[in-house]
């Protein structure tokens, strides 16, 4: 299964969202706004950015649209559920006009 961002505006800062060279990249691009996760899901496992090891009210989780973003996916929902939260995308939370 082929997995895609949704929306070409959905890309990750390739250097991270703190690195001055990525921020002016994006602005040359026209990005409005350069967001940097919490928690990161790869190969089926959680790296949270709480040391209580959970993911937490406003956590953003980072996976990547690769081969394994399906099993990633359930494991970040998991982890989600555990945590007593609801899971909710991004865009719905944030207004960049």
């Amino acid at each position: 299964m082929r997995v895609q961002p949704r929306d070409s505006s959905e890309r990750e800062p390739g250097v991270g969202a703190g690195c001055s060279v990525s921020r002016a990249a994006s602005r040359s691009c026209g990005i409005d706004a350069v967001i940097s996760g919490n928690d990161i899901v790869a190969n089926a496992v959680v790296s949270f950015s709480d040391p209580a090891g959970r993911i937490d009210p406003g956590d953003i989780v980072v996976m990547h649209f690769d081969s394994n973003f399906p099993i990633n996916f359930v494991t970040a929902l998991r982890a989600v559920k555990a945590a007593g939260l609801t899971p909710a995308l991004l865009e719905n939370w944030i207004n960049v006009s």
